[in-house]
């Protein structure tokens, strides 16, 4: 297993988790809720993290497979949820077939990513421009912003921008 650049065990990690959830868990669930969820999905959930978002399918879906490299903050999961540590760069510790699967963030993190990565940014693309567009981008900003996610550079600012309003720090 290799090393994890954020120790999400720790209590900064805690803090940057919870974070990371009240920012996105409003866009994720709607883009999710979106695909029209049913009680009989089996959904696999990499990058668990906190488990805010297994915890929300689990009350929607039959089963969720929470895969995380760090599974410190997955100790308090809804009941459906299967917790694995793992690192998925070693494949699935699990056997599919999966209804849904869902990555928020985690290809950010691997450097091996390659054209997997434009999935997530793709999909991060649909969830921010509404909220983007809400706090004042322009189209001409969405532009660039879809090209930046496209960047690998860009995932050297990515958590600040996300603290400064989608606005690229200085």
């Amino acid at each position: 297993m290799s090393e994890y650049l954020f120790d999400t065990g720790s209590e900064l990690g805690h803090h940057h988790l919870d974070q990371l959830g009240k920012l996105l868990d409003a866009p994720t669930t709607w883009r999710l809720r979106t695909l029209g969820l049913r009680p009989d999905l089996r959904c696999l959930e990499l990058g668990a993290g906190s488990g805010s978002i297994a915890n929300w399918l689990a009350a929607r879906t039959r089963e969720v497979v929470a895969v995380d490299i760090d599974t410190t903050q997955l100790q308090d999961v809804a009941p459906g949820v299967q917790v694995h540590r793992h690192d998925l760069r070693d494949g699935l510790p699990v056997d599919g077939p999966f209804d849904l699967i869902h990555a928020r963030l985690l290809l950010l993190h691997l450097p091996e990513r390659g054209t997997g990565g434009c999935l997530l940014h793709h999909n991060l693309n649909e969830q921010a421009e509404p909220l983007l567009l809400a706090a004042g981008a322009t189209p001409a900003e969405l532009t660039r912003y879809r090209a930046l996610m496209l960047d690998p550079r860009f995932r050297a600012w990515f958590y600040e921008l996300l603290y400064t309003n989608a606005r690229k720090p200085a």
